[in-house]
């Protein structure tokens, strides 16, 4: 019985895997069903590709979304639909790129709605795997974030606009405390990189007020206590000083909860100085006798202070019950002394200045501070009117302002006032239509006449000149000194050639000074507003610039702005700094041209060409860059790059087994600049393994007969390093013949010049001859450059030039493949033969 019932292990064991596998498959089925209704109630929309990308399955929110029905868009792919002409082709390819290698992405795109508007959504992709097929298809859920992108907009375009105003603002975060913005005007004022502002704490700017202040102002923007606040203070500078500014602060709860401070800064530096500069001065009165009046509630003078009848004149009694009008200087208008006592009314004080009389009738003025006293009941008793005389400080500001605006030598409007005129003058014309000569006035020969006479005369010469110009304007035309002999002119209305001859005319008169006969001419440079339609800085510029243009025509002639010749200047400036970045960027290359003893077709050496890669335009040869460097500041570090470049070629050569000497092409100014030896010493170091008698210097020969003495110094300095020098288009300089045998140099070069024509020009055969003659006679090495043809190669064989080089040997070609052609030159050319012979 026992036996009867005893249970089979296998068969339990199954029906618990079947059991278990039953309950997998439901929870699976029921988790897929979960998963589905999800997608489908969501509002963002989810789509299901396969591997092709065509739609299997989609949910309403992408229908929504898209405004697609099922049917326009199951099985197709919906970048066919959705994509349009503005979106990103870079994120397209991104995306491609990864559903190609089966992964996902996560980016955000401009799509097309059905109607056609676009809209911005961002999409998360995912791979679908499963366990036995592997890679099945893509699943995208695709988020509406048009609003946020629209937001994103305009914030960039509200942060372009903050941007142009030059008061500093900051957008600080509610929760973090930290900037989340600042503009560029905050960058101009304080003198931090924007990266470093930003990092900053907002309170660690402010040099005045303390972190509880801070934060206590800021809590009551958030409790709505004050819509804004506004205080001044000192902020601190990158260079550590302080800047006085006036700050706004205002409190933005936006939708999203980032809530921000926007604070508005603008510096008040010159307002701060001013207010010190009246500190100082109400500092000064404070410790003087001061005039005191009582005024009572009526309105009357009840009392005076002595010292008030000793700046008035006036006696008590003779101002005892007048209001304090009767000392009016009748200066201000009707309604001045009806605000004045408004102000004190509401305020409880008031202070300004006020024009006031003197028992003689005299008028002055006045530092009036009126302030109101109240009795314990906090009704008003009286009024105190304290004032001080302040005439003298008047007289002394006056006497500042002049002297801050004013040349003291000629009397004439400074730059300062020429500024503040020039300003007023453009915008008069502008507003009336008319036209305004901006004139810069050069005196010639002016440095002359200080150094023969000295400068007492000199100085008498700039009144006269001042004199003269003052005499030829009109009254509300501004003649202002620059400084120097320098002069300049605003003429309302000026236009006519005549006016301006007769300038030059009434100006060139001789000028007898202490006993001395002088005559004056000047430059005039001018250009017209608003046919020179730029600023005010740049209009001084053009005038400059025109005046530099009647110097070269002459002198004592007058010249107008020429824009063309602006222009050429402009692009000329515009492609050095190209060159500039070119050379920043490593866009310039060598090509190396071989040279080769044509008698034993031994390669004696590689000449280093340079080129330019440029980006746009290809490789370039130097005819089209060189000649703006040529004497330019850029011509140094151009030839430091050359020569750092093949003393590195010429090690990777030897690296690789092979010993090409190199010849490198020296500018005149690199040449003869105090530190190319020192350089040169520098890149030896570097490359100690480059043996110095490898490098070839070629130097120009008008190079060298520019400055004998200190091109022979240089030369002699190089060859006691160890490198060799050579002298470049030999026979083209002035005096080639009569230097030769002083320059110490080790190889001649003759100019191509002379060797492309010999074949049918006998004058230049016979130079080619001379050289080569001069050359054996000296025992120098000479080397003709420009062999095109066999038949240059024999005739140059034939007279004993030996070295050569041209196109009929090698082009210039990179250095990767140098090695090439060396290895494929034919040692035993034709030319070994004839040498031999």
């Amino acid at each position: 019985m026992a036996l009867g019932h005893e249970s089979n292990p296998t068969s339990q064991s199954e029906q618990q895997s079947a059991s278990t596998h039953q309950n997998t498959q439901a929870s699976q089925q029921l988790l897929t069903e979960r998963l589905s209704l999800l997608a489908r109630t969501i509002a963002d929309g989810v789509v299901m590709t396969n591997l092709d990308g065509e739609v299997e399955w989609l949910n309403e929110g992408f229908l929504h979304l898209t405004g697609y029905s099922t049917a326009e868009i199951m099985g197709k792919k919906p970048g066919h639909l959705l994509q349009g002409p503005a979106t990103s082709r870079e994120t397209v390819v991104l995306m491609r790129e990864a559903l190609a290698m089966g992964q996902g992405f996560d980016v955000d795109l401009l799509n097309y709605h059905r109607s056609g508007h676009p809209y911005w959504v961002h999409i998360q992709c995912h791979p679908i795997c499963e366990k036995a097929q592997g890679l099945t298809g893509f699943i995208a859920i695709q988020t509406d974030i048009t609003r946020r992108k629209q937001a994103e907009i305009t914030l960039s375009q509200f942060r372009s606009t903050l941007d142009q105003t030059m008061d500093a603002v900051f957008l600080i975060d509610r929760k973090q405390r930290c900037f989340t913005y600042v503009n560029q005007g905050a960058v101009n004022q304080l003198g931090y990189h924007r990266e470093r502002l930003m990092a900053m704490e907002p309170q660690s700017l402010m040099l005045d007020i303390t972190k509880s202040s801070s934060e206590m102002t800021l809590n009551r923007l958030i409790r709505g206590e004050r819509k804004a606040l506004q205080f001044d203070t000192l902020l601190r500078c990158a260079d550590g000083s302080p800047l006085a500014a006036s700050v706004s602060i205002q409190y933005v709860a936006l939708e999203d909860g980032s809530d921000q401070f926007v604070a508005i800064a603008r510096d008040i530096s010159a307002q701060k100085r001013a207010s010190k500069a009246l500190a100082v001065a109400a500092s000064v009165f404070a410790n003087s006798f001061d005039g005191v009046m009582i005024i009572a509630c009526d309105g009357l003078v009840k009392d005076v202070n002595p010292a008030f009848s000793r700046i008035t004149g006036f006696a008590l009694e003779e101002v005892q019950g007048k209001p304090p009008e009767f000392f009016s200087a009748d200066l201000h208008d009707d309604n001045f002394y009806p605000q004045v006592r408004q102000a004190v009314a509401e305020n409880g004080h008031w202070r300004g200045e006020v024009w006031s009389r003197r028992k003689s009738g005299d008028s002055y003025p006045k530092m009036l501070s009126i302030s109101q006293v109240y009795d314990d009941d906090g009704a008003v008793s009286h009024q105190v009117a304290v004032f001080s005389d302040i005439s003298e400080l008047k007289n002394h500001q006056a006497e500042l302002e002049a002297a801050a605006n004013y040349d003291v030598l000629t009397g004439l409007p400074n730059r300062r006032l020429l500024a503040d005129r020039l300003s007023h003058a453009l915008a008069r014309a502008e507003r009336a239509g008319e036209t305004l000569a901006v004139c810069l006035l050069d005196m010639d020969g002016f440095k002359p006449i200080n150094d023969t006479y000295g400068h007492e005369l000199g100085d008498k010469v700039l009144q006269e000149m001042a004199r003269r110009l003052n005499q030829q304007v009109r009254k509300d035309d501004t003649v202002a000194r620059l400084g120097g002999d320098e002069f300049v002119l605003l003429l309302n209305g000026a236009t006519s050639e005549h006016l301006f001859q007769r300038l030059l005319d009434a100006i060139s008169v001789p000028m007898v000074l202490g006993g001395i006969t002088l005559q004056p001419t000047v430059s005039l440079g001018i250009t017209p507003f608003p046919e020179d339609l730029v600023d005010s800085d740049m209009l001084l510029r053009h005038a400059d610039q025109a005046m530099y243009q009647a110097k070269e025509a002459g002198k004592n002639c007058f010249s107008f702005f020429d824009s063309s010749h602006d222009a050429q200047r402009r692009s000329h400036r515009q492609q050095f700094n190209r060159l500039r970045q070119a050379l920043e960027e490593e866009e310039f290359v060598l090509f190396y041209q071989p040279q080769v003893d044509m008698r034993s077709g031994i390669i004696i050496g590689m000449e280093a060409l340079i080129r330019w890669h440029h980006p746009e335009q290809g490789l370039l040869a130097p005819a089209a860059f060189l000649p703006l460097i040529e004497g330019s500041e850029l011509e140094q570090p151009l030839g430091e790059w050359v020569i750092n470049t093949a003393f590195t070629q010429l090690a990777a050569w030897q690296a690789a087994g092979r010993q090409f000497p190199v010849c490198i092409n020296i500018g005149a100014n690199h040449l003869l600049d105090p530190r190319f030896i020192a350089c040169l010493e520098q890149t030896m170091v570097r490359h100690s393994q480059v043996a110095p008698p490898m490098i070839s210097l070629e130097i120009l020969e008008t190079t060298a007969l520019h400055d004998m003495c200190e091109a022979w110094e240089v030369i002699s300095h190089c060859q006691e390093l160890g490198f060799k020098v050579a002298l470049d288009d030999f026979g083209t300089g002035f005096s080639s013949l009569t230097y030769f045998r002083k320059l110490p140099v080790d190889l001649i070069k003759i100019d191509q010049s002379f060797i492309r024509d010999m074949l049918k020009d006998n004058h230049d055969r016979a130079i080619v001859e001379s050289v080569v003659f001069m050359a054996q006679k000296f025992d120098r090495p000479v080397l003709a450059e420009g062999v095109e043809t066999d038949e240059h190669a024999r005739e140059l064989l034939a007279m004993g030039c030996h070295f050569m080089q041209g196109y009929g040997i090698a082009r210039p070609m990179p250095a990767h493949e140098v090695m090439g052609w060396s290895a494929n030159w034919d040692a035993t050319n034709p030319y070994r033969q004839n040498g031999q012979n």
